[in-house]
């Protein structure tokens, strides 16, 4: 791949002239064996968020504040998870950034890989201005505070009580459109064709739902507030980001006070538990 002008890469010709190029049995083996690997490695890859438990059963708790602190326990991990891995997409994809500003765009492996995410993330692709793709994509390969996700799910799913949580892991009030995609809802209106989406694991819920806030234009106002805290070089904290959730919820503005009341619960909770610990250990 070579630059073109001062931004857009294209893929290097291949050399007409070239010969014919023999390949031994040991490359066939080696080819082979490298597609074997690579397939089993997309298969466990869905897998290995499986390695956290299954939803617990929270109505089992008898007290609120032991059942609060058990699912804060169960989600804040699996949300860490996912964020670590978009974490590790958005390094990758700085580094490409900066290889087109300096011209030294060559590796067809990491201009297919652009393409990818350009397409993972619903950005369009442009040849001949892919700075201007990989600064969309920034505002959108990020994390999601843990705070706030952990703060969504407790509201969504009554601290992982509902009927959905147990039933198809929808811990965030995810919809599809699919006929058994997932459950009616007992109060879906005449005429709608919705369904609470089924899941997997808890794990998968929760990749769809950070994916859902940092590619759906309902949120883009979110990934704005998000922007302006890393181009300030801030802590991106759930209660800044707040008010980029006016369109998730039909109740508005109302939804969005619930969800800031809640995170700042949720911090109170957190200092108390953390100086109980300490009092325990005698710090």
């Amino acid at each position: 791949m070579r630059a073109l002008g001062k931004n857009r890469i294209d893929i290097m010709p291949v050399n007409s002239e070239q010969g014919p190029v023999s390949i031994s049995h040991g490359t066939i083996a080696t080819s082979v064996a490298l597609l074997v690997f690579l397939a089993m490695l997309a298969f466990l890859g869905d897998r290995w968020s499986a390695r956290f438990p299954p939803l617990p059963d929270f109505g089992s708790y008898q007290q609120a504040k032991e059942m609060k602190a058990a699912f804060i326990d169960y989600m804040s991990p699996i949300v860490e998870y996912h964020n670590e891995k978009i974490l590790n997409e958005r390094k990758r994809l700085e580094k490409i950034q900066k290889s087109i500003e300096t011209g030294n765009m060559h590796a067809y492996s990491e201009f297919k890989w652009l393409q990818q995410l350009a397409n993972k993330y619903s950005v369009e692709w442009s040849d001949d201005e892919p700075i201007a793709v990989t600064q969309e994509l920034l505002t959108k390969v990020d994390i999601v505070p843990v705070q706030l996700a952990v703060v969504q799910a407790a509201k969504e799913s009554s601290w992982g009580r509902s009927r959905y949580a147990v039933q198809v892991n929808n811990l965030f009030g995810q919809w599809c459109y699919n006929k058994g995609c997932g459950v009616i809802p007992n109060e879906r209106p005449k005429g709608a064709r919705h369904e609470v989406r089924k899941f997997n694991s808890v794990s998968d819920a929760t990749r769809s739902y950070i994916h859902n806030l940092n590619s759906h234009r309902n949120y883009s106002n979110l990934r704005k507030l998000r922007q302006e805290l890393r181009t300030k070089g801030q802590t991106i904290k759930g209660d800044d980001l707040v008010d980029g959730l006016l369109l998730y919820s039909e109740r508005r503005q109302q939804y969005v006070d619930e969800i800031r009341s809640m995170i700042k619960q949720y911090s109170y909770f957190l200092e108390q538990q953390a100086n109980s610990e300490n009092v325990i250990k005698g710090v």
